[in-house]
């Protein structure tokens, strides 16, 4: 499996023992995530219309059904009634994309969120250096890649509490873990 979490559901689901499982983690290029991006981190803010001193939070990740933007998206709007100087980025493209956009302009935040569309694997570790906090919202991930990256990068992040993300966080030291959907928590950790 990818992380210990998956072997404890295998185990207590009686689908194998655990002396038939091992966890072998994702391979990272570590140095790529952890060399200095600050011209690169001014270039992309200014792309998004973003001041250089605001908090940007971001998230990574298709855009996708069982990825929990909609969940970010709701405590975006929550936590920009107390602090209207967050903007919000979300990177990468999917088929909720449209839908997704439609739910920022109910909310009335759209001038605070970013859609940065599908980027390259490879500039990964420069938006995610473009970014103050990393958020992960969702509902079934093995081990969530964006997790371990943003802690290369030096950044916190934050995700619902489920499988892998449990074993990386270390919730109130290098993050934090939120009950799955809960919006309220979600912003407050924010």
């Amino acid at each position: 499996t990818v992380c210990d979490e998956m072997i404890r559901q295998l185990v207590a689901e009686r689908i194998v023992p655990a002396s038939k499982c091992r966890t072998i983690y994702s391979g990272l290029d570590v140095p790529s995530f952890t060399a200095d991006y600050a011209k690169d981190r001014t270039i992309l803010r200014q792309q998004w219309g973003i001041p250089d001193d605001a908090c940007v939070v971001g998230n990574i990740s298709r855009l996708f059904y069982l990825k929990g933007q909609q969940y970010l998206l709701d405590a975006a709007a929550r936590v920009l009634r107390a602090n209207s100087a967050v903007y919000f980025v979300l990177i990468g493209g999917g088929i909720l994309e449209d839908e997704l956009r439609e739910h920022v302009r109910r909310l009335g935040i759209q001038n605070r969120v970013v859609f940065t569309g599908l980027i390259s694997p490879q500039d990964i570790p420069r938006y995610i250096q473009a970014l103050d906090i990393v958020v992960h919202v969702s509902l079934r991930e093995g081990l969530p890649r964006v997790v371990p990256q943003a802690f290369l990068s030096n950044r916190p992040a934050i995700a619902f509490a489920i499988d892998g993300g449990k074993d990386i966080i270390d919730d109130g030291v290098n993050g934090f873990l939120v009950e799955p959907e809960n919006v309220l928590m979600l912003a407050e950790k924010i």
